[in-house]
């Protein structure tokens, strides 16, 4: 009898950063430390004037699952997203902003959405 592998979907979870070098580590690890290990991370700094970017360089060089990019001057939310969803590779996203914290089972806000 053969067994059924756990075919779980990749989640990409996405999160924006404007100047949230205070909350960004916890909530980085928030998303690695849940219980649904199949996601990958990834940083979109905008613009930042704190230490944001460093810190996110620092993180995408510590954990394989993050992934971090980065633009120079300010251009809003919006394109910090879609330029994130053009990056990822899951089959679903998850959103959290830079000062949430994802829960242990889920590892990412509520704010799920499949991938076209």
């Amino acid at each position: 009898m053969k067994m059924k592998k756990n075919k779980k979907p990749l989640v990409t979870v996405l999160i924006p950063v404007f100047n949230g070098a205070a909350y960004l580590k916890e909530a980085v690890q928030s998303v690695l430390k849940s219980t649904y290990r199949k996601h990958e991370i990834i940083l979109v700094d905008d613009g930042s004037k704190d230490k944001s970017k460093q810190l996110c360089m620092r993180l995408e060089k510590k954990y394989k699952r993050v992934r971090f990019y980065g633009f120079s001057r300010n251009g809003g939310m919006v394109r910090s997203l879609n330029f994130g969803v053009s990056r990822a590779k899951g089959k679903y996203i998850a959103r959290l902003n830079q000062d949430d914290y994802g829960t242990k089972t889920t590892g990412g806000s509520s704010e799920v959405f499949g991938k076209q």
